[in-house]
């Protein structure tokens, strides 16, 4: 029903009718379950926040040097993350897509990374700017990263243009899959 509610009322023969039947319970279950998965994303995202708000009053207490001002974006970025997830929740929809200069983007991440002392580096053969959910783009290149961090020494992350097309690498020195 594409998210629309659809009445449904099975009729016809005895196999129709309950294959019709078996058809309603399940989809009350998928939309018990995501509606008990959004209340638990809601709620956890909610509760995140509370000590967000302590480390940002703790560090606004401190010395103000690069340490705290890099620690200032982290602790947005988290505040950010928490955001999208809770309009998530709420159903109010996705990230806008934005124009990302790529080569910066990956830069900014990488530095992050080298900062908490990880093995990474980067090589950009050009530069190329996308359209993308910055949020989500910076999730998914995270996760890729801190995988290959926690079963490798070393990382590198390459960005070039191949066939028109725009190719990041993630490449690790782990054991492989």
């Amino acid at each position: 029903g594409m998210g629309q509610e659809i009445k449904f009322k099975p009729e016809g023969a005895y196999e129709v009718r309950l294959a019709g039947l078996s058809f309603i319970e399940m989809k009350e279950r998928i939309a018990r379950y995501m509606s008990e998965r959004t209340s638990m994303l809601a709620g956890v995202s909610h509760d995140l926040r509370t000590p967000l708000t302590r480390m940002k009053l703790e560090l606004s207490m401190m010395e103000p040097d690069e340490t705290t001002q890099m620690l200032h974006q982290d602790i947005n970025e988290m505040e950010n993350m928490l955001t999208g997830y809770l309009d998530f929740a709420r159903g109010a929809g996705k990230e806008k897509m934005e124009e990302i200069d790529l080569d910066l983007f990956l830069t900014s991440l990488v530095e992050k990374y080298k900062r908490v002392g990880f093995g990474v580096s980067l090589h950009i053969e050009q530069t190329a700017k996308v359209m993308a959910r910055p949020h989500e783009l910076m999730r998914a290149f995270s996760n890729l990263i801190s995988n290959a961090q926690n079963y490798a020494t070393k990382t590198n992350v390459s960005m070039g243009i191949r066939d028109d097309m725009i190719q990041v690498t993630v490449d690790d020195n782990g054991p492989g899959i």
